[in-house]
């Protein structure tokens, strides 16, 4: 039925289809940053959590306390990977200029460098109020 499609969206290359048409495969100008955002339709599929979630909630030889607390880690988890996504991509599409969270800070960086930083500014920002060190500038990171 209709889960085949809904795992189709979930692993076709529409990124790189959409790329490919537009002729900016392998570019790194801001059309195809954009373009990238396609990549988000894969979040369809952790729909299959959903039915993995119930089978373990239930089952007896699991402590419900421990499948509570690693469920609330996950999405925790989760959520401050895609928040650090989200303010990575921000910041580099505003090519890391002054104005913007990472700014300067960005030049000799390696790529994990840039994950651990964007990683560490969304879980203070999660669990606390922040620490100041890193703030959000330009009127679309706010």
């Amino acid at each position: 039925g209709y889960m085949f499609w809904v795992d189709f969206v979930g692993v076709f290359p529409f990124e790189t289809v959409a790329l490919m048409f537009t002729g900016k495969l392998g570019d790194t100008s801001q059309e195809a940053l954009l373009i990238s955002l396609i990549r988000l339709l894969r979040f369809v599929r952790l729909h299959r959590l959903k039915h993995l979630s119930r089978i373990l909630q239930y089952d007896a030889r699991i402590s419900l306390l421990w499948y509570t607390l690693m469920r609330n880690f996950g999405v925790t988890m989760a959520l401050t990977h895609v928040e650090a996504c989200f303010m990575y991509f921000l910041a580099r599409f505003e090519n890391f200029g002054e104005k913007t969270w990472l700014g300067p800070l960005v030049d000799g960086m390696t790529g994990f460098e840039r994950y651990v930083t964007s990683l560490y500014w969304s879980i203070v920002t999660f669990c606390t109020v922040g620490y100041g060190d890193f703030s959000p500038v330009s009127s679309i990171e706010k």
